[in-house]
């Protein structure tokens, strides 16, 4: 208990000693506080305003859980074993539990006071109106619920992996199966109801789903909920999530028995290697751009696996789909697009976090910085081949393009023939380019912006900062649709720039130190 203790003493205490907690909670209760503004605008043209305002604030906390939990979980062990610490406390007599213990507790203190600084405004939501003591305390018991298992999924991972980067990635490819399964699972095995194999299944399902924070709080805010307080989900999470924490107690000492040596190869690069052993080694003049072609976008022999299992399953979904075989192009054509396109946002964001934040923790950016080429082409030869990763996405595009050709041209035509819908289009991928820089900024000004803090927190700028925008041009009525678009486009541009080279001189600054 007194090496449990001290952990914990230490953790709250450096945490109140740094500006970024007080700041994250200000920056919560403010934003909680701009929801109110807005909700009062529209009060009168609402029959529950205080059942709006906290349902909007119950699932953007939903949201904050689910994304910035993840990260901030996966980080509990894996900052010691990318520290060089782990050993240490290991030899200092620090054990498992009270390690795991140590490290998990002041997170979810620290968690439990972002939830609390929203309480004045709960009170304020039931004077509103619309809203009841009995809906509060089932929905702050199912965000609870909901960050119990978060939490542990994140520190299992975080003890599993060996990198926070592998952490944060495995957390976040189970929380997505987590609320995907359900959805999968009930549309591949609809017309087996009846079947012993087909009830069962479809039973799971349904049983997974009810396990769900974000369809359990769409249950509580309904006008005239009276259940209990301790749903299915609740206590679902709560059992699941002790089973994951008890699980990462048992396999802690097995993953943490060697630590991985500064420089050493992981899995995925021993494999790459191999199945690089036979291949032309040349790099001539493109030795950077080589580099992260191989060690960030994985190589030829990794972007043609995630090609195959992209077209697996864009196929699989229109095969769902498709109620007749007749509309089975047209139907995989669209869902090809629609599905890359949505990937292809994702995985550069994910590019644009971690492209530059390895060379940083791992201490290489100022020795490659040394090399005999000029700054800006050592960042942009690591940009260029960091974006392969999305070559296999490109390719479902075009093929989507092969498939539905009609389409397109009559997409494009209609473009052309609304100048608001193409500057509006124009203005949207601007916000996505934008969300990109901000992302690679944050990931290599602030040391704790890991990669799903660093995009998480860019799209919700970004998002914010539209809807704030955007609706207060739109109401003060400054012009047509058109003009405020164009004038979205223009000063979007310029943050851009200034974004970019700001994070083009910030690069430069840390090679120096």
């Amino acid at each position: 208990m007194n090496k449990f203790l001290a952990l914990v003493r230490r953790a709250l205490q450096t945490e109140t000693r740094l500006v970024r907690g007080h700041l994250a909670r200000c920056f919560l209760g403010g934003f909680v506080l701009w929801t109110l503004m807005t909700s009062q605008w529209q009060m009168f043209s609402r029959s529950a305003p205080g059942l709006d305002l906290f349902r909007t604030v119950t699932y953007y906390n939903f949201f904050f859980i689910t994304f910035l939990g993840t990260a901030f979980f996966a980080t509990a062990i894996t900052e010691e074993k990318e520290e060089r610490t782990l050993g240490l406390l290991k030899m200092a007599g620090v054990g498992a539990t009270t390690l795991i213990l140590g490290k998990w507790t002041p997170r979810m203190i620290g968690a439990f006071f972002l939830l609390s600084i929203q309480i004045p405004f709960t009170v304020l939501a039931i004077t509103l109106g619309g809203v009841l003591w009995n809906q509060i305390g089932a929905a702050y018991l199912s965000l609870f619920g909901h960050l119990f298992l978060v939490g542990n999924i994140g520190l299992l991972c975080s003890v599993v992996m060996t990198t926070t980067t592998g952490a944060c990635g495995v957390a976040c490819v189970i929380l997505v199966v987590y609320h995907l399964l359900p959805t999968v699972l009930s549309g591949l095995f609809r017309n087996t109801q009846g079947t012993f194999l087909g009830d069962i299944i479809l039973t799971f399902s349904g049983k997974l789903r009810e396990m769900n924070a974000f369809g359990s709080i769409g249950r509580t805010m309904t006008t005239g909920f009276s259940d209990s307080w301790w749903s299915f989900q609740v206590l679902g999470n709560l059992i699941v999530g002790t089973v994951v924490l008890l699980v990462a107690f048992a396999v802690f000492d097995i993953c943490t028995r060697n630590e991985k040596e500064a420089g050493e190869l992981n899995v995925f690069d021993k494999i790459r290697k191999r199945a690089a052993v036979s291949s032309n080694r040349r790099v001539w003049q493109s030795a950077i751009l080589w580099k992260d072609f191989h060690f960030t976008g994985g190589g030829a022999w990794f972007l043609g696996l995630k090609l195959f299992l992209y077209l697996m399953l864009m196929f699989v979904f229109a095969l769902i789909s498709s109620g007749n075989s007749t509309r089975f192009r047209q139907n995989l054509g669209g869902i090809l697009f629609g599905w890359s396109a949505f990937f292809l946002v994702f995985e550069i964001a994910i590019m644009s976090a971690r492209l530059y934040r390895t060379e940083l923790t791992q201490k290489t950016w100022s020795s490659l910085i040394l090399l005999p080429r000029s700054s800006t082409e050592i960042i942009y030869s690591k940009l260029l081949g960091g974006f392969s990763v999305v070559l296999p996405l490109l390719f479902c595009i075009l093929l989507s393009v092969l498939l539905i050709p009609d389409d397109y041209i009559d997409a494009i035509g209609s473009l052309l023939g609304e100048p608001v819908a193409l500057i509006a289009l124009s203005y949207f991928l601007l916000q996505i380019v934008l969300s990109t820089h901000l992302s690679t900024h944050l990931s290599i000004t602030q040391k704790w912006a890991h990669w799903p803090i660093a995009v998480f927190l860019s799209a919700f700028l970004v998002i914010m900062g539209n809807v704030t925008i955007l609706g207060c041009l739109f109401m003060s009525g400054p012009g047509t649709a058109e003009f405020v678009y164009f004038l979205g486009c223009v000063l979007t541009g310029v943050m851009i720039i200034i974004i970019h080279l700001r994070t083009r001189n910030r690069l430069i600054e840390l090679a120096a130190e």
